[in-house]
């Protein structure tokens, strides 16, 4: 797996969440460390595998020259 890349909005340490939803399937999803007052990004989309979250917090948009 790869390893998280920091918050892009505030460079905070990204973290993996994981809990149980509803039906009892474990949901992952990777958010920032900092607290909402301090960053304001808290990403709340679910996903089944920890390698799926991590791709798309991971996933950055090429600056352009």
């Amino acid at each position: 797996m790869s390893a998280l890349l920091p918050c892009p909005f505030c460079g905070a340490a990204a973290e993996i969440e994981r809990h149980i939803g509803g039906d009892g399937d474990i949901r992952v999803h990777v958010g920032c460390s900092a607290s909402l007052d301090a960053c304001g990004v808290s990403p709340r989309i679910d996903y089944t595998e920890e390698w799926e979250a991590v791709k798309h917090w991971n996933r950055r948009v090429e600056e352009k020259p």
